[in-house]
């Protein structure tokens, strides 16, 4: 069965549906809308889905946290790069010891999830955190 009409058809003007007809369409389907309740599977399955995502969400935190946390242990404290270290010495020649120490730290931290990176989208990730810390450090409190 083909659902194009023929040439003559396009040519024609529709015609609305009457208001009568429109109305009560119109109320059937809110009236099905209105008593349309969810059954128990239903709310089952969808608190369960919500559960596992806080689960998994919460269980890659705390990886993420566990597996740092081993790398110090196994490995030490990764080495501050030099041109951090270059980049907070001009900022304490220019400013002073604390100022220069809290450039130090906010790149080292910038540069330590660089580690982590994998996939090419976690690095894009990585750049919006470190941008909405960064906003949020601006607010006064």
């Amino acid at each position: 069965m083909n659902k194009d009409l023929p040439e003559p058809f396009w040519q024609l003007t529709p015609r609305p549906a009457p208001d009568e007809l429109r109305m009560r369409v119109l109320d059937a389907v809110a009236h099905e809308l209105a008593r349309r309740t969810r059954s128990r599977w239903e709310l089952v399955l969808e608190c369960t889905v919500a559960a596992s995502f806080v689960l998994g969400v919460g269980l890659n935190v705390w990886q993420q946290q566990a597996d740092e946390a081993w790398q110090v242990r196994v490995y030490g404290p990764r080495p501050v790069s030099q041109s951090i270290v270059e980049a907070s010495q001009a900022v304490t020649s220019v400013t002073d010891v604390e100022t220069g120490h809290w450039i130090q730290q906010r790149l080292s931290n910038s540069r330590a999830g660089r580690y982590h990176a994998g996939p090419p989208w976690s690095e894009r990730y990585e750049r919006l955190l470190n941008g909405l810390t960064d906003l949020r450090s601006d607010v006064p409190l």
